[in-house]
């Protein structure tokens, strides 16, 4: 699956994640501990005018289910995320094995060229284009529209250049196991 499906994907997923003026950390990524449905973020307003914020479970917000569990305070459940995961990150064990999983994933990001391979197809389509175009003109066929198309093609190749040169630099960004576990110590 490419770069932007997985975007794309992960915006079906979790569309509330930035529906409020913050964000909501855990949208897409917290289940509902009964009927096990995702869980997002919602705002209401009270009788007093004030705005509250919370998660609740998508099953109650669609009506697929019968599902009891009452809206958590997004403050709250987000607060205990983050200390249990600070308390986690105290654990020499718990640094280890998330280094380990941090590194290899950024060992297959480095190897993944097919972002590289996309920018490089679409290079060089558009120079077999403008070299067609180049031959049309060579052969007295030059219209406004044959020019405009070259200098939006020329501009194109550029930009792709741009980009290629870009994603080649990512192969330079080489992190080791004890980068990882130095950043994760605290």
């Amino acid at each position: 699956m490419g770069k932007v499906q997985l975007i794309n994907e992960d915006k079906k997923i979790a569309p509330s994640r930035k529906k409020e003026v913050f964000e909501y950390f855990l949208s897409g990524k917290l289940y509902c501990g009964l009927c096990k449905e995702r869980m997002s973020g919602e705002s209401g307003t009270s009788k007093t005018g004030d705005i509250h914020y919370y998660y609740v479970c998508l099953s109650q917000r669609k009506n697929r289910h019968d599902c009891k569990v009452k809206s958590v305070k997004k403050s709250l459940l987000e607060d205990m995320v983050i200390n249990h995961t600070f308390a986690f990150l105290k654990n020499d064990k718990a640094i280890d094995f998330l280094s380990e999983k941090i590194y290899n994933l950024h060992m297959q990001i480095l190897k993944d060229d097919t972002a590289l391979n996309i920018l490089i197809k679409q290079k060089d389509d558009a120079v077999k284009a403008s070299n067609n175009l180049i031959k049309a003109i060579e052969q007295g066929i030059i219209t406004e529209q044959t020019k405009s198309r070259l200098i939006e093609l020329e501009k194109f190749i550029m930009q792709k250049e741009i980009e290629i040169d870009k994603e080649k630099l990512k192969n330079y960004t080489h992190l080791s196991l004890d980068d990882i576990k130095q950043y994760l110590n605290p």
